[in-house]
């Protein structure tokens, strides 16, 4: 019964227009939304190719399921001893420096690591999608978060998490 009456109430009324903090955000700082954006793009993509193989491995090349856990697993060791070292390199050399040399280091090894697992499936060539991934996580994501939250002009930054 309430369904209705909150249908028929919605309908009769008119609506005061409202403003999304996140709209007001991307449209007072459009340049700093985008690479915000980006950076999120890479900084996950990175993460989800780590978490695929195991699929990827035994669906489409077809092999055994200990193959893609020990790669995914050789990504994860990778990632834990690079951390400390894109923490430390960010901090001497810069956020934006740091990201844009391990966004371009994802994006240069993304195709020819696959192409190489394609084109001999094996746990050597399986080990490095996730290893190439994970040398450049932590650099991207350590540094997206804060550079994205620094890009952007003070006091407008937190109004997009209201």
């Amino acid at each position: 019964m309430i369904g209705p009456v909150g249908l028929y109430i919605r309908r009769r009324l008119d609506e005061t227009p409202t403003r999304t903090p996140v709209g007001d955000a991307l449209r007072d700082h459009p340049i700093e939304g985008l690479l915000a954006i980006g950076a999120s793009v890479v900084s996950n993509s990175s993460a989800y190719i780590i978490l695929y193989i195991p699929t990827y491995a035994m669906k489409e090349l077809h092999l055994p399921q200990t193959t893609g856990y020990i790669a995914t697993f050789v990504g994860a060791v990778v990632l834990g001893i690079a951390s400390p070292f894109a923490g430390h390199l960010s901090d001497k050399f810069g956020r934006s420096g740091i990201l844009t040399g391990a966004a371009w280091l994802f994006f240069l090894t993304t195709f020819p690591v696959f192409y190489l697992m394609v084109a001999d499936p094996s746990l050597a060539t399986a080990t490095l999608p996730p290893a190439g991934s994970a040398s450049s996580r932590p650099a991207t994501a350590g540094c997206c978060h804060l550079s994205s939250l620094s890009s952007f002009q003070p006091g407008s930054a937190g109004s997009a998490c209201r």
